[in-house]
């Protein structure tokens, strides 16, 4: 069943007619459900490369002859995203044969340290099914030429009822969809509806949208999950003004996330997830490439839109970012332009939604994320406090596993963040590059620049203008920060595991962070710093530098000519015994 919203050309819509191209529910209910697909997204069961027809995929599946699906880019560029239609299908729905060769490789087998104490089972591409028998979509002829397609929106006079509206949707395609010149007009949209704890989105796909995805604007205890969201333009499956609380947005699969310039500036740099209220359950999703962010939790000082009016107007306050975490884990991110994970302006307190003013804190920690294939960071963080990460599986990034820009600063107090559990590699299946490498030393082909320096004043790894270090690193220290710790971690395939540090200017001292129980495989240098005030890293037990106690430094003269210090190359430091 094909539903086809036909033309009506945007330059002529009317503010007294019903939205062009529209599907629209006021105060009322719409329930649309397709077949049931199982399952609407799965991952690589087995690597497959240039030139292949089929696809070997890691669960049973009822896919069909017919049906069109695409696979994820592993890559550092999302555009190595293949879109192919299914001709063949084994018996157990394992193995899909494809109508056309791929044009790139796409890792499927995960990742194993060479000891095999080490592991990330979720490095490998997602394919993710787009057929559904119920079809929304905009008109064939006109809706790419004018960025101008189908809408689904539902709305209420008043959002203080409880589900003044239902929406339900299940097993639908919508594609075609959004107007790419006009705010507010997205393929499905909850605009401003209070609670709809009786509606949902879910086990859908949502392809070649002009104007973002799913949005959950305004509206409490929506279920967003099992969806499949791919090639979009502007932030994809989001919250919008900071009022959104209780959602529950899971097991979604979204991939190929562009920019829009017509819309909003943030969505010039956008993001699969973008969640604008911490107070929400984001767990099991997976970004699959994006032009900039994989997920971006950006916590608003207070809400904005028409929410944001709306609360002004009664004199009322709001802190969506003093609010408390929601269920935040087991996701992954991956071939994203800039970072995984992006979280800024988050201090967390109990009832903070409500801006107490007796401030208890709620301390918040992100569980089980996997990055990899990103340009840039796994996580990067600014302006946030006791914000702690456990389970990270990072690799193959650009510039580091995690940076912070401001942790833990001013007016912090007993603010901690701990990263717990984690794995950092630095190179999955290449060679590590050092400045002693064949490639760098006679080819001069190098990751980052050469150190300055000589042996006698020490060595340092300075920045290239506003591009970084240029080496990887897995932890950037903070530029602002305090009481950071990693304890029961391990790094592998690094030139220097650690980076002191990002941002901190000529003659301005890095911060602390304190290491217990942690472990390195194929780690050429503990530690970069950028100059000798760039930070100081305490060795908790003795797995950093073998000095319990101890401190590791940049390599300045006034601790290489004291007496309780030694010089170890593998340090690139000097280390306080």
């Amino acid at each position: 069943m094909v539903f086809c919203v036909f033309h009506f050309p945007y330059d002529i819509e009317f503010n007294d007619a019903p939205p062009a191209q529209c599907i629209a529910v006021r105060t009322a209910e719409l329930s649309l459900h397709g077949r049931p697909r199982y399952p609407p997204w799965t991952k690589l069961g087995a690597s497959a490369h240039v030139g292949n027809t089929s696809l070997v995929l890691r669960d049973n599946t009822e896919w069909e002859v017919g049906d069109r699906i695409f696979v994820t880019s592993t890559e550092y560029s999302m555009l190595q995203a293949e879109e192919r239609t299914i001709i063949g299908v084994s018996a157990d729905g394992r193995t899909v044969e494809l109508d056309l060769p791929l044009d790139f490789d796409h890792w499927g087998d995960g990742w194993t340290s060479e000891d095999g104490r080490y592991e990330m089972e979720n490095y490998r591409a997602d394919v993710g099914l787009l057929s559904r028998n119920v079809i929304v979509q905009g008109d064939e002829k006109f809706s790419k030429k004018e960025q101008f397609g189908a809408q689904i929106v539902l709305s209420t006079e008043t959002n203080t009822d409880d589900n003044p509206l239902i929406g339900q949707f299940s097993n639908v395609e919508v594609r075609q969809a959004g107007q790419g010149l006009k705010l507010g007009k997205y393929p499905i949209h909850f605009h401003m509806v209070g609670n709809v704890s009786l509606s949902y989105v879910k086990n859908c796909s949502v392809a070649k949208s002009f104007n973002r995805g799913i949005t959950v604007h305004g509206v409490d205890n929506l279920l967003v999950e099992h969806n499949v969201v791919f090639d979009t333009r502007g932030h994809t499956i989001f919250t919008e003004d900071g009022t959104e609380r209780f959602n529950v947005i899971r097991y979604n699969l979204v991939a190929v996330v562009r920019p829009i310039w017509s819309v909003l500036l943030v969505d010039q740099s956008p993001s699969c997830f973008w969640i604008v209220n911490p107070s929400n359950d984001v767990y099991g999703n997976v970004c699959g490439g994006s032009s900039h962010y994989g997920f971006w939790f950006r916590a608003l000082p207070e809400p904005d839109g028409i929410s944001g009016q709306n609360i002004a107007d009664a004199s009322m306050t709001r802190c969506p970012n003093w609010g408390e975490l929601g269920d935040v884990r087991d996701n992954v991110a991956h071939s994203t332009g800039r970072h995984g994970f992006k979280i800024s302006n988050f201090f967390p307190v109990a009832g903070g939604y409500f801006c107490p003013t007796e401030a208890t804190p709620a301390p918040a920690t992100f569980r089980n994320l996997t990055s990899f294939k990103n340009r840039h960071m796994g996580v990067w963080g600014e302006f946030i406090m006791d914000v702690s990460f456990d389970g990270l599986k990072f690799a193959d990034h650009v510039k580091s596993g995690i940076e912070f820009k401001y942790i833990n600063g001013r007016d912090a107090k007993f603010a901690t963040t701990v990263i717990t559990n984690s794995l950092f590699v630095g190179r999955m299946h290449d060679e590590i590059d050092t400045p002693e490498s064949e490639q760098c030393a006679e080819l001069g082909n190098c990751q980052g620049p050469l150190p300055v320096g000589d042996d006698q004043h020490g060595w340092y790894y300075p920045n290239v203008g506003d591009k970084g270090n240029l080496w990887t690193h897995a932890i950037h220290l903070p530029g602002i920060g305090s009481e950071v710790e990693v304890h029961n971690s391990s790094f592998h395939n690094y030139q220097g595991a650690f980076y002191g540090c990002a941002w901190c200017v000529a003659h301005r001292g890095g911060y602390e962070m304190e290491f217990w129980n942690v472990s390195f495989h194929n780690v050429e240098h503990l530690a970069h710093f950028k100059h000798g005030v760039g930070g100081i890293l305490i060795d908790g037990d003795g797995s950093l530098s073998g000095h319990p106690g101890g401190t590791v430094v940049p390599p300045t003269g006034q601790w290489r000519n004291n007496p309780n210090c030694v010089q170890e190359m593998g340090v690139n430091g000097v280390t306080q015994r």
